[in-house]
Parts: structure tokens; C-alpha cells; sequence
């Protein structure tokens, strides 16, 4: 029977608790094979948007891209 719903797939339906996860740390991890090394790609990390029109508001996106923090820089001791 062809599904009533164009577009939805009642099977993954059923299995998204598991579907969901597994395909946000395959996006994830195809990201980050093309970003810059100084750049890495996140799941599970909240963003805040500010926004003066509509308010501040704290978002979840599946992946998100964010600089790597960098190292400090270290200083050699005077002997």
C-alpha cells in the first residue's frame, strides 16, 4: 500500500530514537572530513541566538561547526 503521507516513512518512523542518532554523527563526521582543521563539527551542543526582533533563544542543532580552541602559547623559562 502506498503511503497516505508523501514524503514520510512510517518504517523509519518507528525507528527514529535509533535512526536520528546514528545520522547526525554520520553527518557529523562527513563535515568534518571537508572542514578546515582549525574548524570542528559538534553534535549535541547548544546554541544562543540573539535576536532583537524575536528575543534571545537557545537552539539544539544536530551539528554545529565551532573554532577549535587554540593552544596557548608557551613561553621558554630563562635559564
Amino acid at each position: 500500500m502506498k503511503s497516505p503521507f508523501p514524503g514520510m516513512a512510517p518504517y523509519l518512523e518507528a525507528f527514529w530514537s535509533d535512526i536520528h542518532p546514528r545520522l547526525t554523527i554520520y553527518a557529523s563526521d562527513a563535515i568534518q572530513r571537508g572542514l578546515p582543521r582549525d574548524l570542528r563539527a559538534r553534535i549535541e551542543t547548544q546554541v544562543y541566538i540573539e535576536d532583537l526582533t524575536r528575543g534571545n533563544r537557545r537552539i539544539k542543532p544536530d551539528v554545529v561547526v565551532v573554532e577549535r580552541p587554540k593552544a596557548p602559547e608557551r613561553t621558554l623559562a630563562a635559564p
